[in-house]
Formats: C-alpha cells, structure tokens, sequence
C-alpha cells in the first residue's frame, strides 16, 4: 500500500507526458524552397514514428533563422515581427554545400554547419572557423498540453532547444527584470505580470523581451565577440542559463505551445553588440524617435493625488530654477474602486481631487512640464456596461496562447 501510494505521488507530480519528450533524430532528406528574396533550406528529420521538418533561412550575412515543429512547418501569425520575410534583400555571395556528415551554409559573415547524423545539430561560426554558438539538441513533446503555464510552473514543454553554454560567457536581455544584469545562473520567464512590491529575483515581471546578447571575453587566438538570439515564440518561453531546465554547462529555451522558432545575430562581420541590436531592432521594429524633451529631467512617485500638488511641482521647479520636463502620474488621478453599482472602474479622472484635467495640463504646459497620466483600464465581467461593450466590439484578446 505505501509503495501504491508513493507512486500514485509520483505520477502526480510527474505528468506521464514527460515520457513522450524525444530529441529530433538524423537528417532524411534535404529540399531548398524560395520565399520571394529568400531561400529556405528545410531538413527533414527522422522522429522515430513520423518525419519532422526543421528549415534554416539566411535574412542577411548575419541574420539565421532557424524553424522546427514535429510534423510540419505552418503560416502563422508573426506578432513580434516588423520587417517581414519579403521585404528582406537576397543575401547574395551565399554558398549551400551538402557535405557527408554535414550541410554548410556560407555566408559573407557566417559559417552555418548543420549536423546530419545521428542528431539534427546547428552550429554558427566566424568564417575564420571559431564557434560562436555550439548546439546540443532540439526537443519536443507532441504530448504535451497547453494550459496557459510553462517552465517550471507546469514541469513541461512543447518544443525546447539547448545550447552548450561556455565558461566565462555571459548573458544580457530577456527585458526588466531584477537581479544581476548577467543572467546566467537564473531561470526567467516571459510572462508580462503584474507584480506591485515585486522582490529583486522575483520572476516574472511587468516587461519580458525573448532576446538575449551572449558575450563571450577573449580567449587564446579567439577574439572576444557577441551575438544575439531571439526566440519568434510567444507562448510562455522559459530562459534558463546552467539551471536544472538546462544542465549547468548549457543554456535552453522552451515554449508550451507553437513552433521552435529563432533567429541568430552574427553581429556583423566582427560580431559586435552594435552589430546585433541593429539587426535585431530592423527585424522587430526600430523605436521611434523621441522629442527632445523626453530625454530631460522628469519626475515620478506613488502617487501624486491631487491637481494642485502637479501645479505646485510645475510652479516649484520654474521658480527655483530647477531643470524639470516631464512629470509622471500613478493611478492615484483616476477613478478607482467600488462605486455606487458595486462595480470596479478605473476609465476616468477623479473629480474630487482632479477637478480641471486640461486646466491642469495647460498651467504645467505653460511651465515647460509635460504631464504623464498612467493609463491602467480595469474592466471586469460584473460591470455591465463598460465590460458588455468592450466584449461586443471585440477589443479583448479571445485565446490565452
């Protein structure tokens, strides 16, 4: 009976999914297809039971992506993409060769060397020869079930690639979250999440970005260099950098749901981290250029709850000479908590304390201050009204994937 019990513990922290996790195996066969300025090499893969596809696609000299699923690939939606396939040039000076044991693709900035057996493999080099990025395996579990969770909070995934991870690199991105800017020896999630209070490791947070620089230091011959790597997923992906979902000498990305999906930054010829954002901000999106006085001196707490402390602060800095362009506002100016129906809004300016917002905005405009305003919307299923409208014209995201 205790052994019953203690297995019936054990499976119940242990999903028998888990058993269906499989590394994709060696490369069947090779095919090359066209995608407007593009050209895609596609690689298929034994899975045992069935033939998977994994594609390798040259954007530019330093720009890799690299697409897996266990069946077949799919069109899908790319959310996280700015610049799309067809307004990329053709990488031209690219050499494909189909080797024994490999197939390498050449470009003027980057060796790509694919494994072919017993394992489908993909390493990125400088064209002198140096490795920049090794790879170690491309998982998946076809068994796996999506249920709004990944990474440590479900002990599962669906598509997972792990990298070896070299002594002395470090890791840098993956958005704002606390702790070492250096982000190996964590695990992070990205998740976006409201975490008011949030602790210095505490993970999730607000803002999560599935970008990463690896810089590695000079090393004998090697010169020091950097490159990138963005993961085109956004159904929950788990970063973990020599932790238990990786092993302590290699890195990992998995995702609960879509497609193993990522591009690699070369950095350019000499593989530098200027080299990588410029690429990397073309892909996803340049950001826009700020006025001038966005870059001045503002100013911002929990919470200025009233009209006439903003005007005093506006009045206060022209008076005592003190540099202030911005002032920022919480939540403390809106609307909020339980009103006369029970129901929860926070949509409008509280005219208690608030009781001329474009006064407000004119008298610190006159000053040389711009304000702010925090916009948090809070709607809830119970308030008729505002809920029943927002539902009806479709401004909510209907999936949780």
């Amino acid at each position: 009976m205790r052994y019953l019990l203690s297995l019936l513990v054990f499976l119940s922290l242990n999903p028998i999914s888990r058993a269906a996790v499989s590394t994709i195996g060696g490369v069947t066969n090779i095919t090359i297809t066209v995608d407007g300025n593009l050209t895609n090499v596609n690689f298929w893969v034994n899975n045992g039971a069935n033939s998977g596809v994994a594609q390798v696609t040259a954007f530019a000299p330093d720009v890799i992506r690299v697409r897996y699923y266990f069946t077949a690939l799919w069109t899908k939606e790319e959310p996280m993409i700015a610049k799309p396939t067809n307004q990329w040039a053709t990488v031209t000076g690219t050499a494909y060769n189909n080797l024994a044991n490999t197939y390498e693709i050449t470009t003027p900035q980057l060796k790509v060397v694919v494994t072919k057996t017993p394992n489908f493999k993909i390493d990125f080099q400088d064209l002198s020869g140096y490795t920049l990025s090794q790879d170690d395996k491309i998982q998946f579990d076809p068994a796996y079930s999506y249920t709004g969770q990944s990474g440590w909070q479900s002990n599962g995934y669906k598509l997972k690639s792990t990298k070896v991870m070299p002594a002395g690199q470090a890791y840098f991105g993956l958005g704002e979250n606390g702790g070492p800017l250096n982000r190996r020896g964590r695990e992070l999630e990205c998740w976006n999440s409201g975490t008011y209070k949030w602790g210095e490791f505490q993970n999730p947070t607000y803002l999560n970005i599935p970008f990463f620089y690896g810089v590695q230091p000079a090393s004998g011959n090697i010169p020091a260099f950097v490159y990138g790597m963005f993961f085109n997923n956004p159904c929950r992906p788990l970063f973990s950098f020599g932790q238990s979902k990786s092993g302590a000498d290699r890195f990992s990305f998995e995702a609960g749901d879509g497609q193993m999906d990522y591009f690699f930054f070369g950095g350019g010829a000499n593989h530098t981290m200027a080299g990588v954002i410029d690429r990397f901000s073309e892909l996803t999106g340049r950001p826009t250029f700020l006025p001038k006085w966005a870059f001045g001196h503002q100013l911002s707490r929990f919470s200025y709850d009233s009209q006439s402390w903003v005007e005093y602060i506006a009045n206060q800095a022209t008076v005592e000479d003190i540099p202030l362009d911005a002032v920022h506002m919480d939540i403390d100016y809106m609307q909020y908590g339980f009103l006369g129906d029970g129901n929860i809004r926070q949509l409008t300016v509280r005219p208690s304390t608030f009781a001329n917002p474009a006064g407000m905005l004119s008298y610190c405009n006159a000053r040389g201050v711009k304000v702010i305003p925090l916009i948090e919307p809070w709607l809830e299923p119970g308030d008729t009204t505002l809920y029943n409208d927002a539902n009806a014209n479709f401004h909510f995201i209907k999936e949780n994937n």
